[in-house]
């Protein structure tokens, strides 16, 4: 094991430390867990936190994971009988809620030069196709 997945592990470890820690003290005072969570990752940082996770890379994978368990927990937690009661109602509200938030992200980012597709995606893809 070299030195970055020793470094890995102990950033890991300490994620796990640090949002029991906040989900408790966000429990006690009768707060969402996802607060707890989020300002444990926060003090961890090295911006607004103490700076105990240094790595950029350990960052981003840790955030990736805590990503895919905070969807894994959402997942299990929806009831499709109770979406299935929602209906008509609720597919539609849900449409309008997400085309909304597409409109007002296109509106906002406009103004300072981003366009939609303006990414370098198509070119990543353009460039494997010809290899």
């Amino acid at each position: 094991m070299d030195h970055h997945d020793a470094t890995l592990l102990k950033d890991i470890g300490l994620g796990i430390v640090f949002a029991a820690i906040a989900s408790h003290a966000a429990r006690l005072l009768k707060q969402p867990l996802i607060l707890g969570y989020v300002l444990g990752g926060v003090a961890l940082g090295g911006q607004l936190g103490f700076g105990l996770i240094k790595d950029p890379a350990s960052v981003q994978l840790i955030s990736e994971i805590g990503l895919i368990f905070l969807l894994f927990i959402i997942g299990l937690e929806i009831d499709l009988r109770e979406l299935a009661k929602m209906g008509r109602s609720m597919l539609i509200l849900g449409v309008v809620q997400f085309l909304g938030c597409v409109a007002l992200g296109l509106a906002f980012f406009k103004p300072f030069g981003f366009a939609v597709g303006g990414g370098d995606s198509i070119s990543y893809t353009s460039r494997s196709r010809s290899r």
